[in-house]
């Protein structure tokens, strides 16, 4: 309470009752009749409340009116003694009277008052809401926040985006705001109060802590509608920057897309060019010509480019959606036939194992695309695995509709922190052998890509016994309801 303010308040209610009984005297001069003194007094009432705040200098100053006329002006005069029953009525109106009119004037100064207030918040927030929706970046937006929230609040403001934050402090907020029904949290001489947005707490308006507990109840409902209106900022921040941000990203994709495709394409000619002149050299070479080995070896490292080239081939195409299937029903024996063909005129000395039922399995497949995914998943088993390791093909059938294909090599296995992103684009093992030839990541990501288009599913693991590295996908088949189409 303010003491200062209380004292002021009595003053102006006893400045005002002492002129009404001067001026009571005057009229008592003048002869006029009582009641017009009385109306003094209650005219004393309305001013008190006018120039005062709350019901309590009201209802003080009808008592009081009411006992300064009983003193001032009834016989006997100065006491509070009543020789006139009749004046006992006239005191009971009065005081009625007095506190009737003194509370309608109080309560209407208080509507006035809040309604005074609220035209202030409105205004308030509207301007908010106006210099907020210009903002294009959070600097602005936390100025525009200390600014306004500073102003109406006449306290000491701050406004803290987390995405300009330090990592540690960043984390502290979040740990204190975890749970979402957490509004506003005191700390030191400070309140903090949450900003969250659609993706969760976004930052903190912080106020100096003995104004923010005075107005919790006061105004609670205007804070909470400006800090909603700085999380839509935000929000609106956050969103305009991530379009930003994934329209650079898509047209750095379609670059690095172009660049891949007009290099693939530059590179086919010469390598398969290379690759018909060192075959012809060994067709034509003796075996103990030492131009023959080396003549293979060139022939084994541009079929190596070749496949490189080809895969990043069919990575532009599904980039740009131009991955057609053509499904038709197909012998996934001579599928796996033709791949390891394949793999095996590419990496000579290689023992493949394939192990597939005595039933015929025919699977509905793109054969070309299925092939490719066969030999990718060689090629990188041949690349882990040495010469004198197993390599080995196993074909299940899954159930009537499902065939599941798993490829198995003997080298050192899939470290376990690349197990979820083995499958990602460009995406390389760090720990490998110092001999194996190095790609680019675009194989499995390749693989996984045509057999979701297929309809299948594909993963990778490593053996329970023994070293090495399992990958399995699975195909559909040709349905026994369909066999004659």
């Amino acid at each position: 309470m303010n003491i200062r303010k209380e004292i002021s308040f009595f003053v102006k209610m006893v400045l005002l009752l002492m002129a009404a009984t001067a001026l009571g005297y005057v009229f008592r001069r003048a002869y006029f009749p009582e009641t017009n003194i009385v109306l003094l007094y209650i005219v004393a009432v309305f001013l008190t409340v006018k120039y005062t705040s709350g019901f309590t200098w009201g209802i003080l100053s009808s008592i009081l009116s009411t006992f300064s006329f009983n003193f001032f002006f009834t016989e006997p005069y100065y006491t509070f003694s009543v020789n006139n029953p009749s004046y006992i009525i006239t005191f009971a109106v009065m005081t009625m009277v007095a506190l009737f009119t003194g509370t309608l004037t109080s309560k209407e100064k208080l509507h006035a008052k809040q309604m005074m207030e609220r035209e202030g918040e409105v205004k308030a927030l509207y301007a908010l809401t106006n210099r907020l929706s210009v903002a294009d970046n959070f600097e602005k937006i936390e100025k525009i926040a200390i600014e306004d929230i500073g102003n109406l609040f006449q306290c000491r403001v701050d406004c803290i985006y987390f995405g300009r934050k330090e990592l540690q402090e960043k984390n502290s907020f979040r740990q204190q705001f975890e749970n979402p029904q957490i509004e506003y949290v005191e700390e030191g001489e400070f309140t903090d109060w949450s900003i969250r947005g659609q993706e969760g707490l976004l930052g903190i308006v912080r106020l100096q802590k003995q104004t923010s507990n005075e107005l919790i109840n006061a105004r609670k409902a205007l804070l909470r509608s400006m800090i909603e209106n700085i999380s839509i900022a935000m929000d609106r921040v956050c969103s305009s920057e991530q379009r930003y941000i994934d329209r650079k990203l898509m047209e750095q994709e379609r670059y690095r897309a172009n660049l891949l495709r007009a290099i693939s394409h530059d590179l086919r000619t010469p390598l398969t060019g290379i690759m018909g002149t060192s075959e012809m050299i060994i067709d034509m070479s003796e075996e103990k010509d030492p131009r023959r080995k080396l003549a293979k070896e060139i022939y084994q490292d541009a079929d190596w480019l070749h496949s490189l080239v080809e895969n990043i081939l069919g990575l532009t195409r599904l980039q740009d959606g131009n991955l057609v299937l053509t499904k038709t029903p197909e012998a996934l024996e001579e599928i796996i036939a033709s791949a390891v063909g394949r793999i095996e005129k590419r990496a000579p000395g290689y023992e493949i194992l394939v192990e597939i039922p005595d039933e015929y399995i025919e699977v509905i497949v793109d054969a070309k695309l299925i092939e490719q995914v066969i030999v990718n998943l060689l090629d990188n088993a041949v690349k882990h695995t040495k010469r004198n390791e197993e390599i080995k093909i196993i074909v299940n059938k899954k159930n009537p509709n499902k065939a599941e294909i798993i490829v198995m090599d003997g080298g050192e296995g899939i470290v376990p922190k690349d197990v979820s992103n083995i499958f990602q684009m460009f995406y390389t093992s760090s720990e490998r052998m110092a001999d194996a030839k190095r790609g680019i990541g675009l194989g499995l990501a390749i693989c996984e890509t045509v057999i979701k288009a297929h309809g299948g599913k594909i993963s990778a693991s490593n053996k329970k016994e023994g070293k090495g590295a399992i990958f399995t996908f699975t195909l559909e088949m040709q349905e026994k309801g369909n066999e004659d189409v």
